[in-house]
């Protein structure tokens, strides 16, 4: 006979840099999920532009606009940007 096993996991507010189930640096504590990797180390969120095979060096990645929205903003842009 089976006996049925009750495992209670109590969770609590948490102060960690937390967004759903994603998880990042929240690198300047301003509570909102703005970093990215900055490949090149200049302080702006590069644009970065496939070659005709449509590959990219990963090292170099920031931002590539999927959607040509001109944006990485949003839940439209989702995975636009290589957060950090």
């Amino acid at each position: 006979e089976c006996e049925f096993q009750v495992h209670n996991f109590e969770y609590g507010k948490s102060t960690l840099p937390v967004l759903g189930d994603y998880v990042w640096y929240d690198v300047n504590g301003n509570g909102v999920q703005d970093e990215w990797y900055d490949a090149n180390n200049e302080g702006v969120v590069t644009k970065n532009i496939p070659d005709a095979e449509g590959a990219i060096d990963y090292s170099l990645w920031e931002w590539i606009d999927f959607n040509g929205d001109g944006s990485y903003a949003g839940p439209a842009n989702a995975g636009e940007l290589n957060a950090g």
